[in-house]
């Protein structure tokens, strides 16, 4: 391993180093997430009904008591023609399809719950609860009597219950006291999917708040649905689309607010692994209102409160409508990609930079790989093998160079000797130039390939912790690939906790462990001044920046890097004992070092012209200090 090579690796761990600094969690996150893991399974059983549900029947209507109004003087005074809506009971109604169990709540008529039937929350037996229950919101504002109301705690009946070919279409409307209508919520299940859909009608909403704009306010909160509680939230946040398709998000580690003064088409309050995402059949009409709210340090029951405050386009007339979707779901890349909205930005995958490489080829060869049913550790063998087979002639290349640096070790280390003091720098390099040059050797062949090889490092750095096919997934010892695996936790301890972690990853020290097999085996082309020997000691320091990013990465990415240096230390053995021939390279370079120098490149005429400017500039400098001194 060359001097370019070891600059173009240490660049790579610095670019870690800020990823792993920025991620780690503060000392308070980590005495926090085994509360939140406590509290959360507590928090959902509270909110459980126990009813067996089959195909998409309607369940018996559930009394909430809690919904009661006030007294009929104080509701009739607050809320005008909506006393009876306020005073009445909401009723909870709950439907299926093969992806979804979803119970409305007749209270607002809101989505009261979203259960995934295919996922299942961390360390629990229970299918997965999208958001808490009770806290998803769809309101709408009325100002009536001077008095601001909310739909939200009004009571709309039960209109309409349709179902055909096993599509559910339901319908909840909101009634003045005079039993006219004035607005319907309506929701549409298909028979299979993550996607439903959503109107919101106003009648003659004009004659209640006249001259008033509409606005639609939505509100949630999440729970930690993974082992990683820090890490969870700072994947979670809110991505937008605008109407031109151009995607933003915002922040993760404190409350922020955006007002938005363009319209979007679609606003996804998004989680690590799953996604609520409000999606226009036209446009979210602004002004928009978008606001992000992580859990503080003694909150337990919730992970970040989200709300978006939109304007309904409506303008007085007597029928106006608000069409939309929802996508309730999973961060599946290709099931988002299906739907051809941009919903899979949602995902993170990396930089703009990186991304294509994800999109492209990654993730097409993992789901081919995933279509065999195979167990996932298997998985990332495979396609840890492809992509090191894809990249072998860039291995070859580097090979290659580093067995001519290592030939010409003996002539540079006799440079050293020739060139000690520091001011003989400049002559020392133009003297090595001099004989990379005869010798037909390139100094930058071997930093060149690593450089192209970092694309793909920072590829693999994204797509595996954002992968859900990875999510609950076992290989050997770690329980689920999607996060750290930990085969020993201890509690917070000063220091190490911040750097560190409480845990340890085998999977991460088996890692650096091939790490430093892999360094031993090329680090043959070092000198053996000053320089060379801070350059072995920082290869050797390396390994172990890795080893503290990757203890509290998921374990499908130290298993990947891991398969990786093996098959690395592999293809040195084989390469060096039965492809190349060192003798006969030896040999060839030794020839060519006799013959006359050969006409200079461009390339070298200019490295030779920034030289001399170097040392006309040095030697003036030096002029300048010596007349300094007299």
């Amino acid at each position: 391993m060359d001097r370019n090579s070891i600059i173009g690796i240490i660049l790579i761990v610095l670019t870690v180093i800020v990823f792993s600094i920025i991620n780690q969690p503060s000392r308070e996150e980590l005495a926090r997430q085994q509360a939140i893991r406590d509290s959360i399974q507590q928090a959902r059983k509270s909110e459980m009904e126990k009813d067996t549900i089959q195909g998409t029947e309607l369940t018996v209507p559930i009394s909430n008591s809690s919904y009661l109004g006030d007294s009929a003087f104080t509701s009739s005074n607050l809320y005008g023609p909506f006393s009876k809506a306020h005073q009445k009971s909401g009723q909870l109604l709950r439907f299926r399809n093969k992806q979804l169990e979803i119970t409305f709540n007749t209270r607002g008529a809101q989505i009261h719950e979203i259960r995934l039937l295919e996922y299942k929350n961390y360390n629990t037996t229970d299918t997965l609860s999208l958001f808490l229950p009770g806290s998803n919101i769809f309101s709408i504002p009325l100002s009536v009597n001077n008095h601001l109301i909310r739909t939200e705690d009004l009571t709309f009946d039960l209109a309409s219950e349709e179902n055909f070919a096993d599509t559910v279409k339901i319908k909840f409307s909101l009634k003045t006291d005079s039993l006219k209508p004035v607005i319907d919520f309506e929701y549409l299940l298909p028979p299979g999917g993550y996607m439903l859909g959503f109107r919101i009608t106003g009648l003659n909403l004009s004659h209640i708040v006249p001259d008033q704009p509409i606005d639609l306010e939505w509100k949630q909160t999440v729970l930690s649905q993974e082992k990683d509680v820090s890490n969870e939230k700072g994947k979670s946040t809110i991505f937008y689309m605008d109407i031109s398709e151009s995607i933003s998000e915002m922040g993760t580690r404190s409350k922020e607010k955006e007002e938005v003064d363009y319209d979007l088409k679609w606003i996804g309050f998004s989680q690590q692994f799953f996604t609520t995402t409000l999606i226009s059949d036209e446009s979210l009409k602004r002004p928009i209102t978008l606001l992000t709210n992580p859990s503080d340090e003694n909150e337990k029951n919730w992970l970040r409160k989200y709300e978006a405050v939109i304007r309904l386009p409506f303008s007085g007339e007597s029928r106006e409508l608000f069409n939309a979707q929802i996508f309730a779901g999973p961060k599946n890349y290709k099931i988002l990609k299906a739907y051809d909205l941009n919903l899979e930005s949602q995902i993170n995958l990396g930089w703009k930079a990186f991304r294509w490489i994800n999109t492209l080829f990654i993730i097409n060869i993992f789901q081919w790989l995933s279509s065999f049913n195979l167990n996932y550790g298997l998985i990332i063998f495979i396609l840890t093998l492809i992509v090191k087979i894809a990249l072998s002639p860039i291995t070859y290349r580097m090979y290659v160079s580093s067995a001519k640096m290592r030939i010409l070790k003996p002539d540079l280390d006799l440079l050293n000797e020739k060139f000690p003091n520091p001011e003989d720098a400049l002559k020392k390099n133009q003297e090595m130039m001099a004989l990379y040059r005869r010798a037909g050797v390139n100094p930058l062949a071997g930093c060149v390939p690593a450089l192209l090889q970092m694309p793909l490092l920072f590829a693999m750095l994204s797509f595996f912790p954002s992968s859900i096919e990875l999510r609950q997934q076992s290989f050997l010892w770690a329980d689920d690939l999607s996060t750290y695996d930990a085969i020993l936790t201890f509690g917070y301890i000063p220091l190490i906790s911040s750097i560190y972690g409480n845990h340890v990853s085998l999977l991460a020290i088996l890692m650096t462990a091939s790490t430093i097999l892999y360094t031993m085996m090329n680090n043959t082309n070092l000198g053996t001044g000053m320089q060379a020997q801070q350059m072995k000691i920082m290869m050797y320091i390396m390994p172990v920046f890795f080893l503290l990013f990757l203890n509290t990465q998921p374990a499908a990415l130290c298993l990947y890097y891991l398969i990786a240096n093996v098959i690395s230390v592999l293809q040195t053995i084989v390469i060096r004992e039965f492809i190349i021939d060192e003798a006969k390279l030896r040999a060839r370079i030794e020839e060519n070092k006799k013959r006359p120098e050969t006409k200079k490149s461009k390339w070298q005429l200019r490295l030779e012209e920034i030289q001399k400017m170097q040392r006309q500039r040095s030697e003036e400098l030096q002029k300048r200090q010596r007349r300094s001194r007299r």
